[in-house]
């Protein structure tokens, strides 16, 4: 989402705000680096397909905003309860 944003054409008065989704991208792409790397170390759950398509699904629904606004609150809740 980030990496999307921080492509679009923004107004001059949120410049700026690229190269803080720039950051943020290389900051979740480390995460992800690194939760793949504890990830290939753990065996998978049976239950792997159903994890993947209720994520697929969750992730979805995140999509479906009504306005930009509500769309970055949505990514900042649920950041917010993961680091809880």
């Amino acid at each position: 989402m980030f990496y999307n944003e921080s492509q679009r054409e923004l107004p001059e008065s949120l410049a700026s705000a690229r190269d803080d989704f720039e950051r943020i991208v290389a900051d979740e792409q480390y995460h992800e680096d690194a939760l793949e790397l504890v990830q290939s170390q753990l065996e998978l759950p049976e239950d792997v397909v159903a994890i993947k398509r209720r994520s697929q699904r969750f992730f979805a629904s995140l999509g479906s905003r009504k306005t930009f606004e509500e769309h970055f609150a949505q990514i900042a809740c649920l950041d917010a309860l993961v680091c809880k």
